[in-house]
Order: structure tokens, then C-alpha cells, then sequence
């Protein structure tokens, strides 16, 4: 089943009319969309550095779990086996062997259907806590 996928943009679409309907003055969509951005990246921030953030509303949590490589299920590198032919897997020892996911707690039970909804972080925030891995000792900030 594939699911619906909100943008930004359809937020400031409800923020709109559910302003209008109140009388209420509201923000640009260049304010808004800067709002947003700013609020997003200090989150971003602040996982980064090994913070478990709360969402607002209670919507969860917001961390980044480490966890051991492991042993029998190795990630091909396809960019070495394109470039040569020869097989050579994954072993994260720049990390001693751990490597990071973004994970999403939820607990709030109040919001219907909760657990259809999923988090992808951006290619930016999955490239950002890469590079926390490959500093040394950089996996010691986050938890299991």
C-alpha cells in the first residue's frame, strides 16, 4: 500500500486555511518555509550530538541508535566491485564496527493510526551523521 507523502508545502496549505477559518493573520509562505527550516536544523543539530529530541504534541522521540556490524550479513561496496571486479565488503573500522540509523520512538496513542506513519530522514541528515561516524571515537555519543 503506498502511502501519502506531505510536503512542506501542503502543511503551509492547512496552516492557511486553518488561520483563515479563525480570523486569524498568518505567515508568508517564504516566512513559514523559514521557520520550518530553522526548526529542523537545530533538531538535526541536536541529534547529532547525541540528544534524544522530544517532539512537540507528544509525536515521539527523535535519536540516532548505533549499532555492531554485523559479521554475517557484510554490505557489498559496489563502487570497489565496479571499479575492479573483486568483491570487498563493508567492515565500518573507521567506526571499530558500529554504525548509525535514525530512529523514530512513538508513543503517543491519542493520534489515530500513528504507527502508519513512518520517518525518512533527508540524504543531507543521513550524509551529516555519516560523517559523525568517521570521526574517531564519533559512536561514542549515540546509544544502542
Amino acid at each position: 500500500m503506498k502511502g501519502t507523502n506531505y510536503s512542506l508545502n501542503d502543511v503551509y496549505d492547512f496552516y492557511v486555511e486553518r488561520q483563515k477559518t479563525k480570523k486569524r493573520n498568518y505567515l508568508k509562505k517564504k516566512e513559514f518555509k523559514a521557520v520550518a527550516y530553522m526548526c529542523n536544523k537545530l533538531i538535526v543539530k541536536e541529534v547529532l550530538k547525541g540528544m534524544q529530541v522530544s517532539l512537540p504534541f507528544t509525536l515521539g522521540i527523535l535519536r540516532i541508535v548505533k549499532r555492531q556490524t554485523n559479521p554475517f550479513n557484510l554490505k557489498l561496496d559496489f563502487r570497489h566491485y565496479n571499479e575492479t571486479g573483486e568483491k570487498k565488503y563493508h567492515l565500518n573500522e573507521h567506526s571499530d564496527g558500529w554504525y548509525g540509523k535514525w530512529h523514530w520512538i512513538k508513543f503517543n496513542y491519542r493520534i489515530t493510526n500513528l504507527f502508519y506513519y513512518t520517518f525518512v530522514p533527508t540524504d543531507d541528515n543521513k550524509r551529516a551523521m555519516s560523517k559523525v561516524f568517521f570521526v574517531k571515537d564519533g559512536h561514542k555519543r549515540f546509544s544502542e
